[in-house]
């Protein structure tokens, strides 16, 4: 059994409360970022709790409960989110994260304008390779 399978067990949600704290604790530092950099006030934030969950199409609630523990698919939803703001989900999801990477520094790279287009270029070539190569089997 993976650790995907064992967390969407309901007899061991209960011991990953850590995942909750940790989403709560990137949303907070993205909110925290976002009002120093832009001079936003907290209700204007796209990180405040209410626009957060608009943002992600899950409601509010559903939000508060995953950041208290409450493992749903929408813990994995929020978890890919935070994938998109440049964390790293085995920050998240493993127990033990101290020499885990909260952010996906190599990843982020890739958003580099000087590094995105070769990047691109790279992809759609290995996409190529890959479908030519499925052809010949």
């Amino acid at each position: 059994m993976d650790i995907i399978d064992i967390i969407k067990s309901k007899d061991k949600a209960k011991d990953f409360y850590y995942i909750g704290e940790r989403l709560k604790e990137a949303r907070l530092e993205l909110l925290e970022k976002d009002i120093s950099e832009n001079n936003k006030i907290k209700n204007e934030s796209l990180f405040n709790g209410v626009n957060f969950s608009k943002y992600i199409n899950i409601n509010y609630n559903t939000l508060v409960n995953a950041e208290r523990g409450v493992i749903t698919i929408n813990t994995m939803k929020l978890i890919m989110c935070f994938y998109k703001f440049g964390y790293n989900p085995l920050w998240f999801i493993l127990p033990d994260n101290q020499f885990i990477n909260r952010k996906n520094v190599t990843e982020n790279i890739v958003y580099q304008f000087a590094v995105q287009d070769n990047f691109e270029k790279l992809e759609s070539d290995v996409f190529k390779a890959l479908e030519q190569f499925k052809k010949t089997i």
